[in-house]
């Protein structure tokens, strides 16, 4: 049958592999042996190596691990007639995320009877394992655990139990290095700002956000395509810019990125837009010809706000790229795209704890308002499972319209209570309900995200859509 890699790895994970085989089956071997799918994955602790077992769909999987590079993992796939495609896939979506991992040890402090010191040793192992899969930095670590252990049994204050103590103390440290209590304030009138990134980091998208973020606020955006590396660039931009409402200007004949910029500058600024925001092309700061047009266009540009956009999932190998874009052009500020679905950003989220660059903006999510201000106490609460009603209350204002809140005069909450519901209403709060995003995320929330399976979410989500779809036939 077809053979599927099915890999829970991001980045520098894949390499944590190499030289631990131990007793599984080699890839090749698994592979003659016809195994429907293959299970690469640092969590060998749930999982027998080189036993069989079977996803959703009933297809056999074998675990096994491997000692070679990633190169050549796919070459030996690519030459496999039978191999059919080569994906980089969760194999549970969500449920090996290694944020749920911290999540789960926590949950065992607060389901158990009694809270000893090898319980605390064995919730600190694991949330250790969970921070190194997510490739948080080693000594923060060490940091983050010996000051868990260090204050765990500590005198507790009045008012609460040795338990909530212990989950509090934990929730407090991992905040520390993620920033520690920290919600960005923006200036009103940022004016001018740049974008730059590595490749595929999504710097494009952020563009058409921030510029939607800002219009909402009541600032006329200017956006400016200066990636002319991007054969669709141009394209992306400009679609988005009409997506979201505002002025945009680029030229995809024009090959110097300088020129771009100092064109759209002048003609945003003769169009009265009082915030400009550039749009670089993706590069490696370690790519002198690039770096040399970045300072190009930070010289023409001269932007009051210089953000680093960083992919979620990029890993520590962020740090050396920061510090390179910040010699270069002076980044004043972190934009964090990809933060939805999972717990990625452990190597992002070092990086700026590390090289002490503020966060101001995650992104979570593929459309134009899912993009927030950072605050760190929120976010922590967030993935953690303690909730997070002050986003979601936003969230409800910002997707309320004035026609929305003329409905709402006329509703009474008790005849909802007891159960006069008509198909109007039934229709009109599904609407509303998809405003607010998908239902992960508004369960993620309420705090109860955890407790429910993916799988469960998700189809919820689509008898919501079904239920539309019958209300409005």
């Amino acid at each position: 049958c077809d053979v599927m890699l099915m890999v829970q790895l991001r980045g520098k994970q894949l390499q944590s592999l190499i030289g631990h085989r131990s007793s599984g089956q080699p890839l090749e071997d698994a592979l003659a042996n016809g195994c429907g799918a293959i299970l690469i994955s640092p969590h060998f602790g749930n999982w027998e190596i080189g036993a069989p077992y079977f996803d959703k769909y009933g297809k056999e999987m074998k675990v096994v691990m491997v000692d070679e590079e990633y190169q050549k993992i796919k070459q030996i796939l690519d030459s496999q007639k039978r191999v059919r495609s080569f994906d980089v896939i969760s194999v549970e979506e969500g449920s090996l995320s290694h944020i749920f991992e911290i999540r789960d040890a926590l949950d065992k402090i607060k389901n158990s009877m009694h809270v000893d010191k090898d319980l605390i040793k064995e919730v600190i192992k694991e949330i250790q394992r969970a921070l190194i899969s997510s490739d948080v930095n080693i000594q923060l670590v060490l940091n983050i655990s010996k000051e868990i252990e260090e204050k765990a049994f500590e005198e507790i204050p009045s008012g609460i139990t040795r338990k909530e103590h212990i989950v509090r103390l934990c929730y407090e440290t991992l905040l520390k290095y993620i920033g520690g209590e920290v919600k960005t304030q923006l200036p009103e009138n940022p004016e001018s700002i740049l974008l730059c990134g590595l490749f595929g980091s999504g710097k494009t998208t952020t563009a058409a956000k921030l510029a939607k973020f800002y219009k909402k606020r009541g600032l006329k955006v200017g956006l400016i395509c200066a990636d002319t590396f991007r054969p669709a660039a141009y394209e992306q931009l400009k679609q988005l810019s009409e997506m979201v409402g505002v002025a945009f200007y680029g030229n995809p004949k024009e090959t110097s990125a300088f020129k771009v910029t100092k064109e759209g500058l002048n003609l945003h600024k003769k169009n009265g837009c009082n915030l400009i925001i550039v749009d670089s092309a993706g590069r490696s700061a370690l790519d002198d010809e690039l770096v040399t047009e970045i300072k190009e266009i930070d010289n023409v540009f001269n932007p009051k706000f210089s953000f680093l956009v960083i992919s979620a999932d990029i890993g520590q190998a962020v740090k050396d790229q920061a510090t390179a874009f910040n010699n270069a052009i002076g980044v004043n500020g972190v934009i964090i795209t990809k933060l939805d679905g999972s717990a990625k950003g452990g190597g992002a989220l070092t990086a700026c704890y590390i090289t002490k660059s503020p966060i101001y903006f995650i992104g979570t999510g593929e459309k134009a308002d899912d993009f927030e201000i950072f605050d760190s106490n929120r976010y922590l609460s967030r993935v953690l499972g303690f909730g997070d009603l002050e986003s979601l209350m936003e969230k409800i204002t910002e997707a309320t319209t004035e026609e929305e809140m003329e409905k709402m005069k006329d509703l009474n909450p008790e005849d909802i209570l007891k159960g006069n519901v008509t198909f109007g209403l039934f229709k009109q709060q599904l609407e509303f309900s998809k405003k607010l995003g998908p239902l992960t995320k508004v369960m993620g929330f309420l705090g109860v995200g955890n407790k429910i399976s993916t799988e469960q979410q998700n189809l919820g989500e689509k008898k919501m859509t079904k239920y539309r779809a019958i209300l409005s036939s």
